[in-house]
Formats: structure tokens, sequence, C-alpha cells
């Protein structure tokens, strides 16, 4: 039996959303509040992490979103980019974070992996509009495998 164009979901596997710090703050442990703030400021201006840790020259200037362009609301309002997949025909979508996704490689084992769970608990809140259909990639703490536990 042969699938239907109806019976074929479309899958983007390639998106991106923003995380400025204003939507995901809420989500950060209050003990790593100050040191994750200060990374943050440091991937913004492309300068490298506290601890060593280097932001590549081709992350300055923000994250390319693809097909939404760089000041479409559907980079971090999940309405508005689940009305731009209806017009697109895009059924699901796999979203990966942008810049903040450098954050959990910071050096200090707790920091990374509290910014992992912070970013883990926006990206949950952001899908949580229509978790059927807008599937982000979660983020671990890169160079402290025990922590992302």
């Amino acid at each position: 039996m042969t699938a239907t164009a109806s019976e074929l979901k479309i899958i983007d596997c390639d998106s991106h959303f923003w995380q400025p710090l204003a939507l995901w703050e809420k989500f950060i442990d209050d003990q790593y509040r100050d040191s994750i703030v200060q990374a943050v400021d440091h991937v913004i201006g492309g300068k490298p992490l506290p601890g060593g840790a280097f932001v590549s020259a081709s992350t300055r200037g923000g994250a390319v979103l693809g097909a939404l362009g760089k000041n479409h609301r559907g980079g971090d309002h999940a309405g508005a980019r689940l009305e731009w997949m209806d017009s697109e025909g895009i059924d699901v979508q796999v979203i990966y974070p942008t810049m903040m996704a450098l954050l959990p490689c910071l050096p200090d084992p707790n920091v990374a992996a509290a910014s992992a769970r912070a970013l883990n608990r926006y990206s949950a809140d952001f899908a949580f509009a229509a978790p059927d259909r807008l599937k982000p990639c979660m983020v671990l703490p890169f160079y402290h495998p025990e922590r992302a536990v």
C-alpha cells in the first residue's frame, strides 16, 4: 500500500529558536544566576566564556533561523511559529538552540549543568504549546557527562 500525500508528515529537522535571557532567566537555579548571566553577556558579545571556553567568530551577530528569518516572531514565540508552520505545510519541527547552547560547555560542572537545566526547562516550556509538533533538542553539560544525569 502506498501512502497518499495527506498521510505523509512533513518534518523540518533543522530549525532554531531564539533563547533571549529574558525568556529563560526564570528557569535558572538561583545559586547559579550570576555566573550564568555573566556567561550570557560573554556569549552575546562574542567574547571568550569565563574559564577559557571560546565563542567562535561564526556565532557573532546572532544565530540563523533559516526560513523564518532573523526578525520573525516565531523565533521566540511558539504561537507565531505554529502559524508559520501551518502556512508552509510543516507538521513537526525539530528545534535547536542557538548561541545559548554554548553555556553547557562552561568549565565549572555545576554552572554548566545549571545552564543546561535552565535552557532545557525553557525549551520544554516553549514546546508545551504543541508538544506533538514542536520537538526541541535539549542540551547537556558537554564536558561533564557525569552531570548529565
